[in-house]
Formats: structure tokens, C-alpha cells, sequence
């Protein structure tokens, strides 16, 4: 028979457990995207890097993630467009430098 306290270290190790697997299957994800795709919009980024969208367009305004404009056809700005590259070094290495973007 089971203790109570040895239950709660075993649901507790399980719970670590579960988080681990949602972690690797985000990462499958990320490489099966990155394998087929050269470039990815910042709803696609976020959603590979469990972000939101602002925070994706915030990275590449600021240029912690390095991005450039495409036209869409869509209203006056245009989007984002992140290469698979770019993805693969933000989950290497996270985020880029803050810029000080007075000097910008």
C-alpha cells in the first residue's frame, strides 16, 4: 500500500513528467515545421513558441527577432515574415540583444 506522502511525490513526478512530454512535442513540432518551411508569419512563429502574436510582432519591431516586411495585400502595413533560420536560433539561443533604439 501506497502512503499519502508517496502518493503526492508520485502524482507530483507525473505531473513533471507530463510537462517534459508537452515540452518535447512543441520541439517535434518546431523541427517538422522548420524542415518544411523557409518562412513563417508571426502568428506561425508564435504558435511554434507557444507566444501570442503581439509578442512575436514586438520581438521583431524591436528587433530581438530578426524579421523583415512582406506585402500582403491587406490594409497599410505590412506583416512580418520570420525565416525558418530565425526560429532556429531564437530556440537555440532565445531572444537577440535589446537594441537601444534612440541609435536605431
Amino acid at each position: 500500500m501506497i502512503s499519502l506522502d508517496n502518493e503526492h511525490k508520485l502524482l507530483k513526478l507525473i505531473e513533471q513528467i507530463q510537462l517534459r512530454q508537452e515540452q518535447l512535442e512543441r520541439l517535434i513540432r518546431l523541427r517538422v515545421e522548420l524542415a518544411d518551411r523557409q518562412w513563417f508569419s508571426t502568428d506561425e512563429v508564435a504558435k511554434l513558441v507557444d507566444r501570442r502574436p503581439f509578442t512575436v510582432r514586438e520581438w521583431c519591431r524591436k528587433k530581438r527577432m530578426l524579421a523583415r516586411k512582406r506585402e500582403t495585400g491587406r490594409g497599410n502595413q505590412p506583416d512580418w515574415q520570420i525565416s525558418a533560420c530565425e526560429v532556429q536560433h531564437f530556440r537555440d539561443h532565445g531572444l537577440r540583444p535589446e537594441v537601444d533604439q534612440s541609435h536605431a
